[in-house]
């Protein structure tokens, strides 16, 4: 080489090499940044989100650019879901103005597939939009998306999510926390271990999972466990004179809640004294085991006196599964006790293609408790933001996402308390356990009290309702202590069962 000399293209082969050089960067920059859901003209090198099959998956701050859907919603629920989206930008932009400002991450499926989860979305991000516009801390909400995954499982990719929370939090020292997972399943799982690791609080708004709350300290959550759930429903199916109880839950090992759910209840049923003469599960996916919903909806029927069917499952397919028992009941199925996924069932106008079936079903707190919600503060705020009529909104999803965010901030006034100086987020696991007894709290859900060793508030208030066919639920009876005059109707019997200490 040396007694060559330097090399030298010819310029004729020269500028064409440059030319196809460029058009390979040109082509390669559009590719890479739609891996990495940005514009496909930025130049940027890092990026907050990752493109995990059709689901952009990490954090923004715009989710109407990152998260809102443009063709697959109807106009009502796209509206909305822009409408809300859009106020909690606005009162970012107020509360990032203020020195004292902390950032909440809200975390949770934020692509799902159907529309009416996007309308149960829409119910959590207004409770969180209500408790971030009255909060005495200034809150700012960021939002990460843990994806649904191509089988619907939910939180998908719960671990990629929280490693981008992650990169957020070493980044931005205003990150002191995380809410959303309204979900128990594996992905929820693997994200709060990795978050949990890295000293990030969780608040759970509506998983129910028993072990959700054992993962590791750095979890609590604002709803009761299936525990509690499976213990209430045996309680009422006890009251109801049922005796005997065919179980019935998912067959997809995925699905934490379902399966951890028929476990807890065919131990509550026989602590009743209550046989459990069936215990089956169904088939989700072809290539799982179980029969199909209808298939064993057919096998439901029978004419025993005190017999009931305990519904496990999840509200997607209930609907196959009482099909299939109407067809074969003749007209005579029997009563349906349900866990609380049975709620968006209920909303979905479901009910209407069952009018003989009678469906008792479990629920956090929601409008139907109260003879007037409008009293209850959360809700008085609620409609005047956003309209609506308590009779027309018998969800607790916008509860439990005001009572989260209302945790955290509870958390953090009383980490400012002690030192205003100090960083919160090494402190706020501390105060957040101490909402104990002395220090309980009343908000939208019920009383919210930690027990000295437990990450799940002590005899949380939960319903039972009865499905109607017009979209609305009748209350039949509360376990836990909800304020201000119930509704006429909802018995709240002394042995109600507790906890246990």
């Amino acid at each position: 080489l040396s007694q060559m000399g330097p090399l030298r293209l010819r310029r004729v082969v020269a500028a064409p090499l440059a030319l196809v050089l460029l058009a390979a960067v040109l082509i390669a920059v559009p590719f890479a940044n739609h891996a990495r859901c940005d514009a496909w003209w930025s130049p940027s090198l890092q990026s907050p989100l990752v493109r995990i099959d059709d689901e952009c998956v990490g954090v923004s701050d715009n989710p109407v650019r990152d998260f809102v859907p443009q063709s697959t919603l109807d106009d009502g629920t796209h509206q909305a879901l822009n409408d809300v989206y859009t106020k909690i930008m606005a009162a970012n932009v107020e509360a990032a103005s203020k020195p004292d400002v902390v950032t909440v991450v809200f975390l949770s499926v934020l692509t799902p597939r159907k529309a009416n989860s996007y309308a149960s979305l829409v119910e959590e991000l207004r409770g969180v939009w209500v408790a971030q516009t009255s909060s005495p801390t200034p809150i700012k909400v960021v939002f990460a998306n843990g994806g649904e995954g191509p089988n619907g499982e939910g939180m998908a990719s719960g671990a990629i999510a929280a490693d981008k929370i992650i990169d957020l939090a070493a980044d931005d020292p205003h990150v002191v926390a995380v809410t959303g997972l309204s979900i128990s399943t594996d992905g929820a799982k693997a994200a709060i271990e990795r978050l949990g690791d890295h000293a990030l609080p969780i608040i759970g708004e509506l998983t129910s999972a028993d072990d959700m709350a054992e993962i590791n300290a750095y979890y609590y959550q604002i709803g009761p466990n299936n525990r509690r759930e499976a213990r209430v429903a045996a309680f009422h199916a006890q009251r109801s004179g049922i005796a005997d109880v065919m179980i019935v839950y998912s067959g997809d090992p995925a699905d934490r809640y379902s399966q951890n759910l028929a476990e807890d209840a065919k131990q509550e049923f026989a602590n009743r004294g209550i046989k459990v003469g069936q215990y089956q599960k169904y088939r989700v996916n072809n290539d799982k085991e179980g029969l199909p919903p209808d298939s064993l909806g057919r096998a439901a029927c029978s004419d025993k006196k005190g017999y009931a069917v305990f519904y496990a499952g999840r509200a997607q397919h209930m609907d196959q599964f009482l099909t299939g028992m109407n067809t074969a009941c003749q007209g005579n199925p029997p009563p349906v006790i349900a866990g609380d996924s049975a709620s968006r069932f209920i909303l979905d106008g479901k009910m209407a293609q069952f009018p003989n079936v009678r469906l008792d079903y479990v629920s956090f707190a929601n409008p139907a408790a109260w003879a007037d919600c409008a009293t209850v503060p959360f809700y008085k705020v609620y409609f005047n933001a956003f309209g609506g009529a308590c009779q027309k909104l018998a969800d607790g999803r916008s509860a439990a996402g005001h009572d989260a965010i209302r945790i955290i901030a509870e958390g953090v006034g009383q980490v400012r308390q002690l030192n205003r100086e100090a960083p919160v987020q090494p402190g706020l696991l501390a105060a957040i356990s101490n909402i104990q007894r002395d220090r309980s709290i009343n908000i939208a859900t019920g009383t919210i009290s930690f027990g000295p060793n437990s990450n799940v508030p002590i005899n949380k208030a939960i319903l039972i309702l009865r499905g109607n066919t017009d979209k609305t639920s009748t209350p039949l009876l509360l376990c836990g202590d909800l304020p201000f005059k119930l509704a006429q109707g909802l018995e709240k019997p002394q042995d109600c069962p507790d906890d246990p200490k």
